[in-house]
């Protein structure tokens, strides 16, 4: 009888060699986009307009505590959709 015995690849095959490149690339060119020409100047409230104004300018107005819970509740909230993240099933049986 035959022992079967399975040895890992010491390099990465070509299409897999090829995933990775792409992924660098794409990663890289949506760093490069990212700049500042999209951020939110928040120093500057008066010319922002629409809703998000208000909510910015209420937020400011509120307590210390207040803003920490919601910070908190922000950061739970994102941890938790990116946990259900790693498995898109029934993440998508949700919303579906």
């Amino acid at each position: 009888m035959h022992a079967l015995t399975f040895q890992s690849p010491r390099y990465l095959p070509t299409g897999q060699r090829g995933r990775a490149l792409l992924a660098l690339a794409l990663g890289l060119v949506i760093a490069l986009m990212a700049g500042t020409a999209g951020a939110v100047d928040l120093t500057d409230l008066a010319n922002l307009g629409g809703p998000l104004a208000t909510a910015l300018t209420q937020l400011a107005n509120l307590e210390t505590g207040i803003k920490a819970l919601i910070g908190f509740l922000g950061f739970l909230i994102a941890f938790i959709a990116l946990a259900a993240l790693k498995n898109m099933g029934p993440v998508l049986f949700y919303v579906g």
